[in-house]
């Protein structure tokens, strides 16, 4: 077989690992096993595949954080944050720090604040609102997702944001609202693509989730919306848009999604369960825990949770720290699962978040104190998971929350296996995945040893000898190998003998009860009990009971009973009587459905039963026929003319012996009411009415056959509306450029106006608009009425050019006679002004000039002698 060179890497690696065991911490190993695939070259694109380390560095404390690059906690300063509630971080792929926020303010790794103005606040403090991941295949683009930047007042709806921060740049940008009303509650799941994200959020009140899908091309506009669980109504009407504030956090697999509301902390506090599919963004309801905290103190509020690594227990923090078994997820299952840690000699402080670490172990916050708290094995039930408080000090406060991270961004190539960690030698045990993505070429192996009786989805093996045995389970994905390693303690179980029977019946009657009493000694019954009584009621077929016992040191047992049941003879007998007859039987008389049993004692120790079921026919239905006739008409039957309605009766008997009738009816169709049908037309138009068309007022009946072919009248009338008319004068004579107003006589019903062509008309569904003189044309005039009827007239606008005339003398007689003294020109137009004027003699000599100014005043250019004269005249004409 030929290997790649990626596939002989992962080879002598899992040579190294089967030499070498490796020790697992949780689920973070010292060494990352090698899935055992090897037909396929892995190739890992380090612009889309996650490398885990984008966690590495968190924000724990003010001004401090935790730096997860060699595998443990190591506390930080130089962080220029100030938490008080939800807070998160983001690293690059490389592990180095990009980009973190308190919920108030961004900052890059470098510790700058990133925002458009040195006063401007990112948003308001929160329990889960400060999330931040970064945009599919890019480097330099991160999404935080906050609310508004000061709480105005309980009363006020909060929306909830997302913001795109560019860290090259050191600017936002963009500022998107995602939904008008935000209850503190987002998070985000990976996609099963193992790129993309779902980002899940809840408005202020109201039971729908929303979830978007953030890829390479951005955050998707439109979510997918589930409505899961209940709507919670509060008493309290002070703070209505704050319904749902609380914590939302998914388990590490991205299956579950679990809901604390705690907004109201004199209200019951909410729990609620979720199933989530990570490949189409859906969320469905599980269960719902109602908690009631005395007091009504904000200390005792159901506040946040966490998962353990392998997601079967959930860790609620109050001003305790609860603990439920997810084994079996139903509110009664969990509630008898859960276990409260005592706090009472640590004195830690009420309020507080446990967060996971990389290491698999779990860490919690108190409230504005400089310590850590531990739970080093999370994956036990307490109080075997252990408690260290004050484990770290962070050299500061904490705040209400931890850090806030997505599913599937600290463990990204983990895969899910439940099953137990404990079990007896040769004992067959069962592990299994939740991952709920599809996954394919699922491998499972037993580096140590054990035997594999199947394997797929479910592995199901033992082992024969004792000891400490590594059972991994891997599968591929687009970036390489997801895959997960648990530790079974097998153990040689020795089983206690003490179990003994103090009653047991194996031999009953049928229908009768089977009772068996037991002792179990040092065996513990599924039911918890020692000792107990076991009673089957009313056994009617031949029963194997069987019953599972644990011991100690890992023994568990399955017992069968077997127990046989009697058969009870049974005699059967019918009688069958018609409707109103009766039947005599052991003194009684009975006319109604009976079955009668009798008990008689058999041979082997049961009793017998004589069964008489009575039989009352009901009485037959009625036959029915049904005739119609018209008015006027009639019909036979049985030799019967009938010509009005009514029912005859016929009596028959049925097939079993009893009484029956045909029932024949009869029904006459009333006359029918004549029918008026009106039609309106308009003075000029015509309607059509059966293939005839009518143009003047006109009544007239017509025979017709109804539904029924029965006879039937149709009264038709034709009205004509009432007539409109226009009337507009033929032509009208305008001065060029000059304005008018049109009008015309019309019919009082006119109650619309259509002027066309519609060129220099100030309105065309006016009555009256106003025409300016440009153009000869004609314009016409649409009147209709509320009918619909219409009428048109026409109105041909000529159009005249004014012009201005000259009159120039051509003689006078300067001889001072008062009779044509001076020579003057004048126009017909008063506006029109002389420029200039010169006079020649008939040889051409120049005997007079006058010239204006520019604007024409000045000079009246009159006047002037000679008696045979060239006049060369330059008028101006100014129009005002």
């Amino acid at each position: 077989m030929k290997l790649s060179f990626l596939a002989l890497q992962n080879l002598a690696t899992l040579i190294i690992l089967l030499i070498f065991p490796f020790k697992v911490y949780g689920f973070k190993y010292e060494l990352t096993p090698t899935p055992l695939v090897f037909n396929n070259q892995i190739i890992i694109s380090s612009d889309t595949c996650p490398t885990g380390k984008e966690m590495n560095i968190w924000l724990i404390g003010d001004k401090h954080g935790i730096d997860w690059s060699n595998g443990t906690p190591n506390i930080i300063g130089g962080l220029n944050a100030d938490i008080y509630e939800g807070h998160t971080s983001y690293c690059k792929p490389d592990g180095s720090l990009a980009i973190y926020t308190e919920g108030h303010h961004v900052y890059n790794g470098q510790g700058n604040s990133i925002r458009f103005t040195a006063a401007e606040l990112l948003s308001n403090t929160s329990t889960t609102m400060s999330l931040i991941l970064a945009k599919p295949g890019q480097d330099s683009l991160y999404y935080v997702f906050h609310m508004d930047a000061a709480l105005k007042s309980f009363n006020d709806p909060e929306n909830l944001y997302y913001s795109v921060y560019n860290i090259k740049t050191k600017s936002l940008v963009q500022r998107v609202t995602l939904l008008d009303t935000t209850s503190e509650k987002i998070t985000a799941i990976r996609h099963c693509n193992g790129k993309d994200w779902w980002v899940i959020g809840m408005k202020g009140t109201g039971n729908a989730f929303y979830a978007w899908l953030l890829t390479d091309l951005g955050l998707a506009p439109s979510p997918v919306i589930s409505k899961s669980g209940f709507e919670h109504l509060f008493n309290s009407a002070s703070i209505p848009y704050w319904a749902n504030a609380g914590y939302l956090k998914p388990s590490h697999d991205g299956r579950l999604l679990t809901e604390i509301t705690s907004s109201h902390p004199d209200q019951p506090q909410f729990i609620e369960i979720h199933n989530f599919d990570p490949a189409t963004g859906q969320v469905s309801f599980l269960t719902q825990i109602t908690i009631v905290l005395p007091g009504g103190m904000l200390t005792n509020t159901v506040y946040s949770c966490e998962y353990s690594p392998d997601n079967r227990y959930l860790y609620v923090k109050t001003n305790s720290l609860w603990q439920f078994d997810l084994s079996v997820i139903d509110s009664v299952s969990m509630m008898n699962s859960l276990k409260v840690f005592d706090f009472s000699s640590f004195k830690l402080g009420n309020r507080g978040s446990p967060v996971l670490g990389p290491d698999g172990r779990m860490y919690m916050t108190s409230f504005w104190q400089n310590y850590i708290h531990l739970i080093p094995e999370p994956n036990k039930p307490y109080p075997d998971c252990g408690f260290i408080p004050r484990y770290i000090n962070v050299g500061s406060q904490t705040g209400l929350a931890a850090p806030q991270y997505p599913s599937g961004l600290m463990w990204p190539y983990k895969a899910y296996m439940r099953g137990p960690n404990s079990i007896c030698r040769s004992d067959t045990s069962k592990w299994y995945l939740t991952d709920p993505c599809p996954h394919e070429k699922l491998v499972w192996t037993l580096p140590d040893g054990g035997n594999i009786l199947e394997n797929g989805d479910t592995l199901k093996a033992n082992f024969e000898h004792e000891g400490i045995y590594r059972i991994i389970v891997s599968y591929e994905i687009p970036c390489g190998y997801k895959s997960d390693t648990m530790h079974v303690n097998v153990g040689r179980c020795h089983c206690p003998s003490d179990f003994r029977w103090l009653q047991i019946d194996t031999l009953v009657c049928q229908g009768e009860s089977a009772t068996l009493i037991y002792d179990s000694g040092s065996w513990i019954s599924s039911s918890g009990a020692n000792d107990s009584t076991i009673l089957l009621s009313a056994v009617i077929r031949d029963t194997i009971l069987k019953m599972n016992f644990f011991g100690p040191e890992n023994c568990d047992t399955s017992i069968q009973v077997s127990i046989k049941v009697l058969p009870i003879k049974e005699t059967k007998q019918e009688i069958s009587i018609c409707y109103g007859d009766s039947i005599y039987v052991n003194g009684i008389w009975y006319k109604k459905d009976t079955i009668l049993q009798f008990k008689r004692l058999g041979q082997n120790g049961c009793d017998s039963i004589v069964s008489i079921n009575i039989i009352n026919y009901p009485i037959s239905p009625a036959s029915r026929t049904i005739h119609n006739i018209c008015n006027g008409d009639s019909m036979q039957i049985d030799n019967i003319w009938y010509h009005d309605s009514t029912i005859i009766i016929t009596h028959f008997n049925n097939q079993y012996g009893c009484d029956s009738f045909h029932m024949t009816e009869i029904h006459l169709y009333p006359i029918p009411e004549p029918t008026t049908i009106t039609f309106y037309y308009c003075i000029g138009d015509s309607v059509q009415i059966e293939q005839l068309w009518y143009n003047t007022a006109s009544e007239f009946t017509v025979h017709k056959s109804n539904i029924h072919s029965c006879d039937s009248l149709i009264h038709y009338k034709v009205i004509p509306y009432e007539d409109i008319y226009v009337d507009l004068d033929d032509t009208l004579e305008l001065i060029y450029g000059g304005t008018h107003t049109l009008s015309g006589l019309h019919a009082m019903n006119v109650n619309r106006f259509r002027w066309f062509p519609s060129e220099y008309l100030s309105c065309t569904e006016c009555q009256n608009p106003e025409i300016t003189a440009i153009h000869d044309g004609t314009y016409y005039l649409e009147v209709s009425d509320g009918n619909g009827c219409t009428a048109i007239d026409s109105i041909f606008i000529r159009v005249k050019n004014q012009t201005s005339e000259i009159y120039i003398p051509n003689i006078f007689s300067p001889n001072a006679d008062s009779k044509n003294d001076t020579w003057n020109i004048t126009f017909s137009d008063s506006r029109s002004k002389i420029i200039s004027i010169q006079l020649f003699e008939r040889w051409g000599q120049q005997v007079y000039s006058c010239k204006s100014h520019p604007n024409g005043m000045g000079s009246n250019c009159n006047g002037g002698m000679g008696w045979s004269i060239t006049i060369h005249v330059y008028l101006m004409y100014i129009f005002i």
